[in-house]
């Protein structure tokens, strides 16, 4: 039953993610109001089934469903684009499963480049820490 009701909190997060972009930065009624009651429900629903459930694995679940879920629904419903890094064939190889790449090294990003990356931050952390006209 924790698992049920896990999947139905994940459904009701792709119910809130799909209408948090139709109420358009929360300016429209219908939508907002239809995202805040998924969101309860979904957030709820996770809840109770945290009572019996590890937090890892169910959370992991339950964001699963949401992005999957928010993602087709995105692809179906709003005409978002269909690429084959959602659908998540982008390097897979029927038979073999997911193929992996050898890592490729920037040059760019070299040991000699450090110490002026540091600069930055130190440059950065200065200007953070001044005088704030508060």
């Amino acid at each position: 039953m924790a698992w049920l009701m896990v999947v139905v909190a994940g459904i009701f997060e792709t119910g809130f993610a799909v209408l948090l972009k139709q109420s358009h930065g929360i300016t429209r009624v219908v939508p907002t109001i239809g995202f805040a009651i998924c969101a309860l429900i979904s957030f709820g629903l996770l809840t109770l089934a945290l009572r019996h459930l590890e937090v890892g694995s169910a959370y992991a679940v339950w964001t699963g469903i949401g992005a999957a879920g928010t993602a087709l629904v995105g692809m179906a419903v709003l005409g978002e684009s269909a690429s084959a890094v959602k659908l998540g064939v982008d390097r897979a190889d029927p038979g073999r499963g997911y193929r992996a790449e050898p890592v490729r090294r920037d040059p760019a990003m070299s040991l000699q480049r450090l110490p002026a990356v540091a600069d930055r931050f130190t440059s950065l952390e200065a200007r953070l820490a001044g005088p704030w006209p508060c």
